[in-house]
């Protein structure tokens, strides 16, 4: 059973040896292959679900504006964690708890209510629940975190600036709880992520980021009452950011609230991390 703080491919937040390969393909001034590679020794899943590979446009730069299309296994849009998630940039020994810590929640398993789910609460991943009335994975397996940055999604992206804004959509295969690492869905549906930023000043920025997509998968379709699909129930987040720099001073504050809507119960989240 994996451990409290392992993600789901065996590796930890807090490994001290791992090794991050990048290796890009320029085919000219505005296509290029953006590719990174993961390499840590507690890995235990196939080496091409660490590989991070997608496809950018530069449609066009002018003075004051650009906007670009990215496409394959893109960066996840949302959050501020994006520009400091790599060791440079990042004092931390680990990444924020919202963008990897497992809840209870599964995606592959319904809670019979909201009480089957709160005594599952706490137990760690891999367990099932108890009042599970059938449809669905049974095998044991980890609840959904809010984000898991750790693993990219499948999608297209649009990216660009306006003077002082900065803006991006997209449209992925998965949801930011859920992504799908592999062009293959467990639904029909597809998350709408959005994110835009301002830059008062060199020392202070806000941004402020939103997605929404179902996240149930279609092995639990067989325990929904008549009528109903996976597709009807979302993961919705709303996230606010701020950072301020001045000297040797950087802080950096974030709020996200989220919610999964299931069929027997109703899952909210909030979280605020500085």
């Amino acid at each position: 059973m994996p451990q409290i703080h392992e993600f789901i491919r065996g590796d930890s937040p807090f490994d001290p040896v791992r090794l991050r390969l990048f290796g890009d393909v320029a085919f000219n001034r505005r296509l290029t292959l953006f590719n990174q590679f993961l390499i840590d020794p507690d890995i235990r899943f196939s080496p091409k679900s660490f590989l991070r590979s997608y496809l950018r446009l530069n449609v066009f730069e002018i003075q004051g504006a650009d906007l670009s299309i990215q496409a394959g296994k893109i960066p996840t849009v949302f959050g501020n964690l994006g520009s400091r998630a790599y060791s440079p940039e990042n004092p931390l020994v680990s990444v924020p708890l919202v963008y990897h810590y497992f809840s209870s929640l599964r995606g592959n398993q319904l809670p019979a209510n909201n009480l089957d789910l709160l005594q599952d609460r706490g137990n760690g991943p891999g367990r099932e629940f108890g009042g599970f009335e059938g449809g669905g994975a049974r095998r044991g397996f980890n609840g959904l975190p809010i984000i898991y940055d750790t693993c990219w999604d499948v999608g297209v992206q649009v990216i660009g600036s306006v003077s002082r804004f900065e803006y991006s959509v997209a449209v992925t295969q998965g949801t930011l709880s859920g992504p799908r690492t592999q062009a293959l869905d467990d639904n029909g549906g597809k998350q709408l992520a959005l994110r835009l930023k301002h830059a008062f000043s060199e020392e202070l920025s806000i941004g402020g980021s939103f997605a929404r997509g179902p996240y149930l998968d279609s092995l639990v379709q067989p325990a929904l009452s008549e009528g109903g699909q996976v597709e009807d129930f979302n993961q919705r987040v709303y996230g606010i950011d701020v950072e301020y720099g001045v000297g040797h001073l950087s802080v950096v504050a974030e709020f996200v609230s989220n919610m999964w809507q299931a069929p027997r119960s109703r899952i909210s989240m909030g979280t605020v991390q500085i």
